[in-house]
């Protein structure tokens, strides 16, 4: 019987320079479709050469992670240490070090993205209460208890973007060029067909994350952040009904969501950021025994008679993704922003001196200075980094 071809003959490309994300995507799946078959074979480099079984074995694993991760990270789901070893890793979960790290690579290389473990709730629960970590330690040598400091570490994992965040905002203005040519290939396209809007951005905000609700779940930080990191169930809703969203409000996913439906009301979708780790609801007050006291879902308090009252912080996810001081930095540059925009609106109307006297006013940079000031008094202490 003829022995199967090497992996080096089946792919004769892989020599060739880095592929473009789209195509990065397919050779991912296509790592991950060769990986029993490359098991039987002898491991050989690009150039034929033979190479370490070890060092083989090590670069399909990490394929494997990487797809692994991107597929989970779909899902806005944090990827468990637990998984990885069972899908990944086999039996020999020693090499788990070389492997992720061999993984990191490819993320950051092709994808501008790196896998980050996130906090552990008790961790993010001693940092909360300002715990002297000294102390208890102290007072367990006290007390004779062997009970071990709290991990920061949860041993799961979520994905975040290694992009410069000045590349971000470039490759999210409109071109002309870009735009011209969206709209010829629209042209293009069959006129019964329905295609996204264009904008002529690189980044393209048409097929990207979920708009709706991430624009929605930014507000919902921010409201919880200025509110001195926890605001009430009550509090919350009024503001966002304010908003335009109000309990039986729909929030609208595109059709590349994982949700069941489409369209979500307020308390569904509360409860998937709290499932994804954005927010967390916490009970105030006692908890009454018996029908209705459990407070495992998410319900308003006008429709709760049970006594219980709720209060929503950050979740674990919100701190390692977006943190504290870029949900400050997303609300003070809309602020400015809407600012300058109504100012313009208004100038347009009342001649040059009007203009020029507000080309004399504040700076903008000062004035998205000023509100990060204000967004960190209201919280009540120093907005931190990125977890």
């Amino acid at each position: 019987m003829a022995r199967a071809a090497t992996r080096s003959q089946r792919t004769p490309k892989a020599s060739q320079s880095q592929p473009r994300p789209s195509q990065s995507q397919r050779r991912v799946d296509s790592d991950d479709e060769e990986m029993e078959d490359a098991r039987s074979d002898d491991a050989m480099d690009v150039d034929g050469q033979e190479e370490g079984s070890g060092d083989a074995d090590t670069k399909r694993k990490a394929s494997a992670l990487v797809r692994l991760a991107l597929f989970t990270e779909h899902k806005r789901a944090a990827l468990r240490r637990e998984d990885i070893n069972k899908k990944v890793m086999g039996s020999n979960s020693r090499s788990f070090q070389r492997v992720f790290e061999a993984a990191q690579a490819i993320l950051r290389q092709t994808f501008g993205m790196e896998l980050v473990e996130l906090q552990s709730k008790a961790a993010l629960e001693k940092e909360r209460a300002g715990i002297d970590e000294e102390a208890l330690e102290e007072n367990r040598k006290a007390t004779a208890t062997k009970k071990k400091a709290t991990v920061a570490g949860s041993k799961t994992y979520i994905l975040r973007s290694t992009l410069d965040p000045l590349i971000v905002e470039h490759a999210s203005q409109s071109q002309l060029e870009i735009l011209d040519q969206e709209h010829t290939d629209r042209d293009e396209e069959d006129e019964n067909e329905t295609l996204p809007q264009a904008y002529g951005s690189i980044l393209s905000w048409s097929t990207c994350d979920q708009l709706e609700p991430i624009g929605i779940l930014y507000v919902i930080l921010t409201l919880i952040l200025v509110s001195g990191r926890v605001i009430s169930d009550s509090e919350l809703r009024s503001h966002l009904k304010r908003l335009h969203l109000s309990s039986d409000a729909g929030v609208n996913f595109d059709v590349k969501s994982t949700t069941p439906n489409n369209t979500q009301d307020l308390d569904q979708f509360l409860g998937i950021l709290q499932r994804q780790g954005y927010i967390e609801q916490h009970t105030v007050g006692e908890v009454k025994k018996g029908k209705g006291g459990g407070g495992k879902r998410v319900r308003s308090q006008a429709d709760n008679d049970s006594g219980i009252k709720y209060e929503w912080r950050w979740g674990v996810r919100a701190y390692s993704e977006v943190g504290e001081k870029g949900i400050a930095q997303f609300a003070a540059e809309f602020m400015v922003t809407r600012e300058h925009e109504e100012d313009e609106d208004e100038d347009e109307g009342q001649g040059a001196r009007n203009r020029n006297r507000n080309r004399r006013g504040p700076n903008p940079h000062e004035q998205v200075e000023k509100m990060l000031g204000a967004i960190e008094k209201a919280a009540g202490s120093e907005l931190v980094e990125l977890k």
